[in-house]
C-alpha cells in the first residue's frame, strides 16, 4: 500500500500533469486488451487491433465506447477481471442501477492507492494533514464512499502516524452528536462525512439536541447548551484565533449537491466564506455510482468554478456546456483515470483489476482541463487567485489536476444539457 504523501500533486508542473491521464488511459487499454478475457473478446468482435493504439487520439478514434448493457451485462464478472482471476481483489461489491439488474465490481491494490491519493487531497485541503490529529466521524461507515474512506485510512497507516482517528456512527444521529460533543475537543479538527441528505438531517437534529451537541457546540460549549447559528459562529471566531474549540468540516460523500444546499449549511454553521478551510468547509466526494468506488474530489478550484458558473451563464455555457444550473465538478487522479465528454455524455477510462475502457457512466457530463479552465476565466476577465481568496482559500496555486463535471444532482438536472 502506497503512503499518503503530503503535498499530493501540488508541486507537479502543469505541462506534466496534463499528459498523465492520457498516458494512463492508453496503458489501461493495452493491459485490458492483453489480460482481460471479456475485453479481448469485445475488441475481436468489433475488429479493433490493440497493437495499433499507442496514443490518446488513437484510443478515441478506434476504441468503442462501452456501457452497462454492452459490457457489464454481456460478460460474466470473472471474465471482466484481469486474467479471469478474482484472487487479487481486496473487495468485491455490487452496484445497482435504477430499475436494472445489479452487477459486481472489484477493487485491487491499485484502486486502493488511487483512493488514498484522493483522501490525501481532501485532508490537506482541510488543513487536516500534519496539523494535529483529526477526528473523522462517519455517519454510516457501511455506505459506499464512507466505507472507502475508513478502509484507506486504516490500511494506509495514516491513522497510526498521528493523523486521523475514525468514529463510525452507524446511522445513529444521537450517537454521532454525542460523540462529536465528547471527542472533538481532543482533536485539532473534526470532519463529519455522510451523504448530503444525512448531513442535513444531522444538522437539524443536532440543533434540537443542544444538551448533547448543537452545531458548533464542541467541548465546553456543548456543556453550556448553546444552540443554533450562534454556536457555529462562536466556533468560527474562536477557531481563527486558536483559542477555542476545533473547526468542523462537512464531507458530502456519494452524491452531488446544489450550491444552495452548501449556502444553507454555511448559514447554519455561521460561516461567511463557504470555502474557509480554517473555520469550516463543505466538500464533496463523488462515487459515480456506475463505478462503485470514489472517483473524484471537490477541490477549492472546483468549488470556485462551479459557484462562478452559477452567476455567469455565458461562462457556464462556454466552459461546462450547460444552460441551467452548473453541474457538480470534481478533480480526479490523473495517474489512474481519464475522463472525457462524447455527445454530452461522461466517458471514463479506469484501470485496475476490473478495468473499464471508455465507459459511459450513464450521465450527462464531460472532462475539463485546468489550463482550459484558466484560459476561459481570463477571457471573461476573472482572476482565479482573487476568486479563491474571496471564497476564503488562502492556500497555494490550484493543484494541476484534470476535472470532470457530471449532471444528476439536484442542482443540475439532465434537461439543462445540450446534446
Amino acid at each position: 500500500m502506497g503512503r499518503l504523501v503530503r503535498g499530493a500533486f501540488s508541486a507537479m508542473p502543469l505541462r506534466l500533469a496534463e499528459g498523465l491521464d492520457g498516458a494512463a488511459a492508453v496503458r489501461a487499454f493495452r493491459r485490458a486488451a492483453a489480460c482481460v478475457p471479456a475485453y479481448r473478446d469485445l475488441l475481436a468482435r468489433v475488429g479493433v487491433r490493440p497493437e495499433r493504439v499507442w496514443t490518446l487520439d488513437d484510443l478515441r478514434r478506434t476504441v468503442p465506447v462501452i456501457d452497462r448493457l454492452s459490457y457489464l451485462h454481456a460478460y460474466p464478472f470473472e471474465h471482466r477481471c484481469r486474467y479471469g482471476d478474482l484472487s487479487p481483489a481486496l473487495e468485491i461489491r455490487p452496484i445497482e442501477a435504477d430499475g436494472g439488474e445489479g452487477v459486481l465490481v472489484a477493487m485491487g491494490r491499485g484502486d486502493r492507492r488511487r483512493l488514498a491519493r484522493l483522501v490525501t487531497i481532501v485532508l490537506e485541503d482541510l488543513s487536516a494533514a500534519g496539523r494535529g490529529r483529526t477526528l473523522l466521524v462517519l455517519c454510516d461507515g457501511g455506505a459506499v464512499g464512507q466505507r472507502d474512506l475508513a478502509a484507506v485510512l486504516t490500511s494506509s497507516g495514516l491513522s497510526r502516524r498521528g493523523g486521523v482517528s475514525v468514529f463510525d456512527g452507524r446511522g445513529d444521529v444521537g450517537a454521532i452528536c454525542g460523540a462529536v460533543a465528547r471527542l472533538s475537543s481532543h482533536f485539532g479538527r473534526t470532519v463529519v462525512a455522510g451523504t448530503p441528505a444525512t448531513l442535513g438531517e444531522l444538522l437539524t437534529q443536532a440543533g434540537r439536541m443542544s444538551a448533547r451537541w448543537s452545531p458548533g457546540c464542541l467541548g465546553e460549549g456543548a456543556e453550556r447548551g448553546c444552540t443554533g447559528q450562534k454556536s457555529w459562529r462562536r466556533v468560527e471566531k474562536r477557531s481563527l484565533d486558536g483559542t477555542g474549540p476545533p473547526s468542523v468540516h462537512l464531507l458530502a460523500v456519494g452524491a452531488g449537491f446544489a450550491e444552495s444546499w452548501r449556502d444553507d449549511v454555511a448559514g447554519q454553521m455561521g460561516i461567511a466564506t463557504v470555502g474557509d478551510r480554517r473555520a469550516g468547509r463543505t466538500v464533496g466526494l463523488d462515487c459515480l455510482g456506475e463505478l462503485g468506488f470514489l472517483a473524484g474530489v471537490e477541490t477549492p478550484f472546483c468549488t470556485m468554478l462551479r459557484r462562478l458558473a452559477g452567476r455567469d451563464r455565458e461562462l457556464a455555457g462556454e466552459l461546462l456546456g450547460c444552460d441551467g444550473d452548473p453541474p457538480a465538478l470534481f478533480a480526479y487522479d490523473p495517474t489512474s483515470m481519464h475522463a472525457e465528454g462524447l455527445g454530452g455524455r461522461l466517458i471514463v477510462t479506469l484501470g485496475g483489476i476490473h478495468p473499464l475502457i471508455r465507459y459511459d457512466v450513464g450521465k450527462p457530463g464531460g472532462g475539463l482541463r485546468l489550463r482550459e479552465a484558466m484560459a476561459v476565466l481570463r477571457r471573461h476577465g476573472y482572476s482565479a487567485r482573487r476568486l479563491l481568496a474571496r471564497l476564503g482559500w488562502l492556500g497555494p496555486r490550484p493543484r494541476p489536476l484534470p476535472m470532470y463535471y457530471v449532471a444528476g444532482c439536484p442542482a443540475c438536472p439532465p434537461d439543462d444539457y445540450r446534446s
